[in-house]
């Protein structure tokens, strides 16, 4: 019930982006390389290899935020960092807790504002996840590929959801063990 929740919830921000996409595009912060925390991958092959981490875990505590000094509609682009506990290293090296880097807008839009598919802000905290991670910059900090792309929450069931319009359906209902058989099909 939940996956259809968030497929439909999707699927009508998608269908907005496209009235905003542009306005959003032309702000960009002056210290922050927007272009890499926000590009896009073309499959799910491209999201496996471009990961230097692959994790199965929670976001955990209160992000934190820095500003970043610009406005987007009706709020400020700012940068958070969340911490994501690693419960399982699916491809990669790991310590128990790593820093998400994702840009959102303060103060956080409706979840079905266009807005959130560029700048999604932090993930929602007591939910599993399955994350394709870039590093960023530092050792301590990554980024999700594709923004959304490289975010598969589990269900109540333990099976991945490829989030409508977002994720790749190959990762569609898998469970944990089956998606990490299918990234090293995608590896090799």
């Amino acid at each position: 019930m939940m996956s259809r929740y968030v497929a439909y919830l999707l699927t009508i921000v998608w269908l907005l982006t496209s009235l905003v996409i542009g306005a959003v595009a032309a702000q960009q912060p002056a210290n922050v390389d927007l272009d890499k925390l926000t590009a896009k991958v073309p499959d799910a092959q491209a999201l496996v290899r471009q990961a230097d981490l692959i994790v199965y875990g929670t976001p955990t505590g209160e992000p934190k935020q820095d500003s970043t000094d610009q406005k987007v509609n009706e709020g400020e682009l700012v940068i958070f960092y969340q911490n994501f506990d690693v419960k399982q290293v699916i491809h990669g090296q790991s310590s128990r807790i790593v820093e998400i880097v994702r840009p959102g807008v303060e103060p956080l839009p409706p979840p079905e504002n266009p807005i959130n598919l560029v700048y999604p802000g932090p993930l929602a905290d007591s939910v599993d996840y399955v994350l394709f991670l870039k590093q960023y910059n530092t050792t301590r900090h990554y980024y999700v590929i594709g923004v959304w792309q490289g975010v598969y929450p589990l269900d109540p069931q333990g099976r991945i959801i490829a989030l409508l319009e977002e994720g790749f359906p190959t990762f569609h209902g898998l469970t944990l063990e089956e998606m990490k058989r299918k990234i090293n099909q995608l590896q090799s």
